[in-house]
């Protein structure tokens, strides 16, 4: 099944506060599971799904991470170093230049699995543009090993649309770190510091905020207990 997509951007620029003191040394993509750093298992996954082309954004020991994919041919790389850290909102606006269709964005704490390709084949291809500005991948709550959180979103009777209940209502799922973006919805932002979640607002306003649930559990390596959970 050929994808629809070529790019795609990982976000890499966070503190990794939660998984201190291992990031008082080592940047947080660069933490490694079964002998394999995070930002690996998220490029060896985009090569998986046939993606050419990633963008990095960076921040945190920017040069640690830059050293380390140094020697990777397999796939082209283009770096966004952040002065001034921008969020995971501000971060994507400021590379929006990079993407003309449609694209991959993917969150950097999570491990990427390469069972996950064929499922991960069928969400792209599920990607329609009459409907769509944004497409998530959702998780149950208790699918989702080494998150300890409330959820972050239901979905309508069509099991499609995105919406937010109003505030303090249980939410049944969780935003899993993997989402297909049209690049036009950053146009109306400025490159400053602010979540990905202002965005996703203004696009369940437009109705075209989707989801899709993933069928097997997803490893959310976040926190220092996460990490010994997943172990």
């Amino acid at each position: 099944m050929k994808n629809k997509i070529s790019k795609a951007m990982i976000l890499a620029a966070g503190f990794g506060t939660r998984l201190k003191p291992l990031t008082d040394t080592t940047p947080k993509p660069l933490i490694e599971f079964k002998n394999k750093t995070l930002i690996d298992y998220a490029i060896n996954f985009l090569i998986s799904l046939n993606i050419k082309e990633v963008v990095i954004n960076l921040h945190y020991k920017s040069e640690h991470i830059i050293e380390h994919l140094s020697q990777r041919t397999d796939i082209k790389i283009f770096f966004s170093h952040e002065k001034k850290i921008l969020g995971t909102g501000g971060g994507v606006v400021n590379v929006r230049d990079k993407f003309h269709d449609v694209f991959l964005l993917l969150n950097s704490d999570i491990i990427w699995e390469e069972k996950m390709c064929q499922f991960f084949s069928i969400f792209i291809n599920e990607w329609d543009d009459n409907a769509m500005d944004a497409f998530l991948l959702l998780s149950q709550k208790d699918k989702i090993s080494g998150y300890y959180g409330e959820g972050d979103f239901n979905l309508n009777q069509e099991g499609k649309i995105i919406t937010e209940k109003s505030s303090g209502s249980k939410k049944d799922f969780v935003f899993a770190g993997a989402q297909l973006l049209n690049p036009k919805v950053l146009d109306n932002y400025s490159p400053v510091f602010f979540p990905m979640n202002n965005i996703w607002k203004d696009v369940i306003s437009n109705k075209r905020l989707y989801g899709k649930i993933a069928n097997q559990e997803i490893k959310h390596l976040g926190s220092i207990d996460a990490l010994k959970d997943i172990k």
